[in-house]
């Protein structure tokens, strides 16, 4: 029997077992693969992220977290939540373009007080893979100047097989490959 991936409150727990077939949605279709490997990531100074010094009311550029980029050969995915640092809202890309966390009229963005509200950071899961890495934008929402703007990253990196099979519905997927956990990756 098939399974939807879906971050749930508590410490991060990997989507999927060595071993597993996983399809990630990246709009439009799914894309299958075999989980060959993964490790944990855990809270460290090597994934807090600088995004720069941001004026007040000002949003600042979409920045590439260089450091959470993946291979593509073989194929890599990651399963990261966030956390703020500084006084700033952020909010995280797939690539350049696809916004997380959005709806179609707002953007959910994410500050040092969400950890009031969502201790375990839950609300901020977030997968993507191969070359659609994570870009973030931060506003700093104060009156005063930030001369820093830090989030901070954990999670887990999962070394895949691609399965060569990419469809547009979930039945088709399950039709073909069986037992599957299908895991959401991008807006729409």
């Amino acid at each position: 029997m098939s399974d939807f991936y879906s971050s749930k409150p508590g410490p991060i727990t990997p989507m999927a077992q060595v071993g597993h077939r996983i399809a990630i949605w990246v709009p439009p279709q799914w894309n299958c693969y075999k989980v060959l490997f993964y490790q944990g990531l855990s809270k460290s100074r090597s994934l807090v992220f600088n995004l720069g010094a941001i004026a007040p009311g000002v949003p600042g550029l979409a920045v590439q977290l260089a450091g959470l980029n993946l291979a593509t050969d073989p194929p890599e995915a990651i399963q990261a939540r966030f956390y703020v640092i500084d006084d700033i809202e952020v909010s995280i890309l797939r690539g350049q373009s696809d916004q997380l966390f959005k709806t179609t009229n707002l953007i959910a963005r994410t500050d040092k007080f969400s950890l009031l509200k969502d201790p375990c950071m839950h609300l901020t899961e977030f997968v993507v893979q191969k070359t659609d890495n994570p870009w973030a934008v931060a506003i700093n929402p104060t009156g005063y100047a930030n001369l820093q703007s830090r989030i901070a990253f954990l999670g887990f990196r999962f070394v895949l097989d691609d399965l060569h099979y990419a469809r547009k519905t979930v039945e088709e997927v399950e039709k073909e490959q069986g037992p599957i956990t299908f895991v959401m990756s991008g807006g729409m």
